[in-house]
């Protein structure tokens, strides 16, 4: 097994199994599980507290997670990397990303929120959500663990700032100096704090006590053509967290320009629309009661001066958000911990 996953990538040899037979075998200093198809775990020998998961494809045409991840897993598996920390990796979506689709039936980042399995003719996404989320309790359940999640995207449309993340609601907890810092020494120095909850797969890892965030590492790309220079950064920051055994990193975090949700859009009937081009950036700015959109015939309006918009998509289902709207927002010493 260890040969054929080389040789082929674990991305490609998921994809290419008619059926899944859960499998452990061993590296060098390291079990490896073969836990779910699209699944696959690494336990160090070294004690440690801490478990990160990495997931990606959760959207299937976001290539380029899927491809670090999978160079990743390879590093791994031929010993070029030695981990220090438990590390779960979850390839998301797997039918969208053998489509490059962004999904088949349903938004798979909308579907990480039911606490009972999905009925059997449920969609192919709400069964994958429910797996992934009993992966996830079950890596982060032992006792004394410090649990990380890093959801791995890309963006639809182009952005102001290429590389950004979106903290999940903490329902008024302080947010992590560690992990902010990571994000600033990875070249992310854009933050998105969300302001409800939502049913996002970063924000499900938050409720079980994780750390965790949503990384938006560019714009989408097919297979082959992403950007590999501007992800070295992050790579390499990365690299670092899973193999260095006490690694702490500065308080980048205080470089980082913040963004606070202030307002939603919900789409609410199918004449939705946009006043705005197709070709918009992420953080484009907007004066108050610039008219943003159009619904029943009704203008709706920026509420806030200088308001930032962020994944505006009036192709969202009914009943899902079309729009974020976003001000200028600074941590203070009681946001942190």
């Amino acid at each position: 097994m260890l040969k054929d996953l080389c040789e082929a990538g674990f991305l490609d040899y998921s994809l290419s199994l008619d059926v899944f037979k859960p499998s452990c075998f061993r590296i060098s200093g390291c079990e490896v599980h073969m836990l779910e198809l699209g699944v696959i775990e690494f336990r160090p020998d070294r004690e440690t507290s801490q478990a990160i998961v990495l997931s990606c494809g959760i959207h299937g045409n976001e290539t380029a997670p899927i491809e670090l991840c999978n160079q990743l897993i390879h590093d791994i598996l031929t010993e070029k990397l030695q981990l220090a920390h438990r590390l779960q990796i979850q390839l998301g979506h797997l039918p969208a990303i053998v489509q490059q689709k962004r999904f088949v039936e349903e938004n798979l980042n909308r579907l990480f929120a039911y606490r009972d399995p999905p009925p059997l003719d449920a969609s192919y996404e709400r069964h994958r959500a429910w797996l992934l989320q009993q992966a996830t309790k079950q890596f982060f359940a032992q006792e004394g663990t410090q649990a990380l999640h890093l959801d791995l995207h890309t963006s639809i449309r182009a952005s102001q700032y290429p590389l950004f993340a979106v903290y999940p609601f903490l329902h008024h907890q302080p947010y992590n100096k560690r992990l902010l810092s990571f994000l600033a020494e990875s070249e992310i120095k854009t933050l998105l704090l969300s302001h409800q909850p939502t049913s996002t797969y970063s924000y499900f890892s938050a409720q079980l006590g994780a750390d965790a965030v949503t990384l938006e590492l560019g714009q989408v790309k097919p297979f082959g053509k992403n950007n590999q220079e501007m992800l070295a950064p992050f790579r390499a920051a990365l690299v670092q967290l899973l193999t260095v055994p006490t690694w702490e990193p500065e308080s980048a975090w205080q470089s980082m320009r913040i963004f606070k949700v202030t307002q939603e859009l919900i789409k609410h009937h199918q004449d939705f629309t946009f006043t705005f081009a197709d070709e918009i950036k992420n953080f484009t700015t907007f004066e108050r009661d610039a008219v943003l959109a159009y619904e029943n015939d009704e203008p709706i309006y920026a509420v806030e001066d200088q308001a930032a918009i962020a994944f505006p998509n009036a192709q969202v289902a009914l009943g899902e958000r079309a729009l974020l709207i976003l001000k200028p927002y600074e941590l203070n010493s009681d946001d942190i911990r």
